[in-house]
């Protein structure tokens, strides 16, 4: 009926978003495949018969006389609508059936990754969806438009994003924004992974639920990190037992502290963006969780082509996809190239310029020239707000926390009495 229908007129065939492969039929997906290799211009029923006969598939999908009939039996080309609402649906659900007898299969291999299969399956489950609606008159983005505005104007704030509780950073950013993708980059040791979960600890404290996927350290250590920074205990205090005896009192008052935070971990390191995806979806619908941290990109385990670049760059596309499609916060760590320790630009950061492309936000961490135990974050990329912003954030003595070094205290003159 597709077929019959598109012969009567031919402008349908631009208005359908079939893939050959939607076809049963071989002989089906033979005829549509040249039907848009002619295209709608030029296409009748006499040039589909020559073009069949010239590539040897016209006898094979029974001549010109079953192209005949394919318009004489087409019930209206008017439906034609409702006929590949059809072919989708069915479509979808053998590309099911196939995934299920694949998934099937590899479970009673033992000699086969499950974790892969579910990965691939995963994904060729995710590319079977179709789009549920197409472009959009702009009237009704600007309704939404005029809405949030009315809303904001009755109770302005200056953060309307997930407030962090680092004051400078989100004077800059009104918050890590929903839908949107952070990345934060740094040569090693400027202190991305302690900045991470400082901004985590603060959306948390602030009534916002979130996950941390901890490529790189494991999450003891992690939680070492953010007790130790609460309880004004050092690391290495609570590793060693030292002096720990007289501080026991901060140290279960600080984890009690933590545990209350709503933040889940994964410490796992074979993590890619299709298992992770179903992971946040899951937790978004359990938890009402609102943001995600990655640390990092380049430790996810996607396999996708033989160059690590490309690799990289759909790793990017994916994780812009996840902050995009679910309405999520998504806060990722990327490394910086061997030119980026002496020169922290967004030209430095290491992997593909997809990477540029895709973030909302690009900041990058870097030591302070000036003062001793400072760093600065500046902004690369901004898509609203103000570019090329600056703040100056300052470890605090021993412990894994950082601090608003602001201008009013770069003025002093006595760094000691500052941090005192």
């Amino acid at each position: 009926a597709v077929l019959g229908a598109i012969l009567i007129n031919a402008s349908i065939l631009d208005r359908v978003a079939l893939e050959e492969s939607d076809f049963y039929n071989i002989s089906h997906k033979e005829i549509y495949s040249a039907m848009r290799m002619i295209g709608s211009k030029n296409l009748d029923v006499l040039v589909l018969s020559e073009a069949l006969e010239r590539s040897g598939e016209l006898d094979n999908i029974g001549g010109a006389l079953y192209l005949a009939t394919l318009v004489n039996q087409c019930p209206s080309a008017y439906n034609y609508e409702n006929y590949v609402s059809i072919i989708q649906d069915t479509a979808t659900r053998r590309n099911i059936i196939r995934c299920a007898e694949d998934l099937a299969k590899s479970a009673f291999d033992e000699q086969v990754n499950v974790s892969t299969s579910i990965s691939s399956a995963m994904t060729s489950l995710i590319k079977s969806v179709k789009i549920s609606g197409g472009a959009v008159r702009t009237s009704g983005y600007l309704k939404e438009l005029y809405n949030e505005a009315e809303k904001r104007a009755e109770n302005p704030q200056e953060i309307y994003g997930l407030q962090t509780n680092l004051h400078d950073f989100d004077k800059i950013t009104h918050g890590l924004q929903r839908g949107e993708q952070f990345v934060l980059s740094g040569a090693p040791g400027t202190g991305k992974s302690l900045l991470a979960l400082q901004l985590a600890c603060g959306m948390a404290t602030s009534g916002h639920a979130g996950v941390v996927y901890e490529l790189e350290m494991s999450g003891m250590a992690v939680l070492r990190r953010q007790v130790s920074a609460i309880s004004k205990i050092p690391t290495d205090n609570i590793r060693s037992g030292k002096d720990m005896n007289i501080k026991w009192h901060d140290f279960v008052k600080a984890i009690e502290k933590v545990e209350k935070l709503p933040i889940f971990i994964s410490e796992e390191s074979n993590w890619t963006t299709i298992e992770m995806r179903a992971d946040i979806v899951k937790l978004k619908q359990q938890h009402n969780i609102e943001w995600f941290i990655v640390d990092y990109m380049g430790l996810l385990s996607d396999r996708y082509g033989d160059d690590d670049l490309i690799r990289q760059a759909y790793i990017s596309h994916q994780l812009k996809a996840i902050a995009k499609d679910l309405n999520m916060a998504g806060l990722t760590l990327q490394s910086v190239t061997k030119a980026g320790y002496s020169n922290p630009s967004m030209a430095n950061v290491s992997g593909p310029t997809a990477i540029h492309h895709d973030a909302d936000q690009i900041a990058i961490l870097s030591e302070s020239e000036d003062i001793p135990n400072v760093i600065e974050l500046r902004w690369e990329k901004m898509r609203e707000g103000r570019c090329h912003g600056l703040i100056k954030l300052v470890f605090e003595p021993d412990l894994p926390s950082l601090q608003c070094y602001t201008e009013e205290e770069s003025n002093k003159n006595d760094y000691n009495d500052w941090t005192n």
